[in-house]
């Protein structure tokens, strides 16, 4: 069968001098690993839409099994090559793709926040932790881990929030939170952030005004919701973070 679509590479795996196996995140068969024979000789013709992070249309053959016949590249993103920051983030970004989707899964949403996030990194500067937190939650929010921001998880009572359980999955309510153990304790403000992230596209998120106060400290508790729903922290790619916080 011959399939045509758009996609990005996540990851390149070289078999031998000539060929590769790449992990590829497309929007109409989702994630799935393609054969490219001869894309690792730089004279090939598939070589430059064989490299993570290609952005392009795929013209892919096969039935589960695929090969690679043509790339037409929409963005490389070949700036992130010469900026270890932005290199880094990029990575984290499709890290967590990649361990998260499994294979044949198909997510349009997670694609798509995927494409304009990684756009957005390479084409701005200074704004990379306050992208990065927009990520995370919109990729808990694709994959069904979206945290319940708006009532109490355990019983579904409304107030003004100021604890949160990440085992339970969201914010619990003052009687509620007296019987839980696991609960933190969140400022409202922080609260009142996820709930504006989890409703806005990115480029409304963006254009806000935040304070970078505001930013690190949901970073230090979105660390630890990450890690118990996505395994973020076994990635290698978050490790590489640490030195720009």
């Amino acid at each position: 069968m011959y399939y045509e679509s758009e996609g990005i590479v996540l990851k390149k795996i070289k078999i031998n001098d000539t060929d590769v196996f790449l992990t590829l995140f497309s929007k109409k068969l989702g994630k799935i690993q393609v054969f490219a024979k001869g894309a690792n000789n730089p004279k090939n013709s598939l070589n430059k839409g064989c490299h993570p992070f290609v952005y392009g249309d795929f013209s892919l053959r096969g039935d589960k099994t695929y090969s690679l016949s043509n790339v037409e590249i929409k963005d490389n993103f070949y700036n992130f090559r010469e900026d270890l920051k932005k290199l880094s983030y990029a990575s984290y970004f499709v890290d967590i793709v990649n361990h998260n989707l499994n294979e044949d899964e198909n997510n349009y949403e997670l694609f798509k926040l995927t494409i304009e996030s990684l756009t957005i990194l390479s084409k701005t500067k200074g704004y990379e932790e306050k992208l990065k937190l927009y990520f995370e939650l919109m990729t808990l929010k694709a994959l069904g881990y979206e945290p319940l921001v708006t009532e109490c998880a355990l019983c579904g009572k409304k107030e003004v929030f100021k604890k949160f359980s990440v085992a339970d999955g969201g914010v619990v309510c003052s009687e509620c939170a007296s019987k839980n153990n696991g609960s933190i304790e969140l400022h409202p403000k922080l609260i009142q952030l996820m709930q504006f992230i989890l409703k806005s596209n990115i480029y409304e998120y963006m254009k806000k005004e935040i304070n970078s106060l505001f930013i690190d400290k949901m970073d230090i508790f979105i660390n630890s919701y990450t890690d118990y729903y996505l395994a973020t922290g076994k990635l290698k790619s978050k490790k590489f973070l640490k030195i720009y916080e």
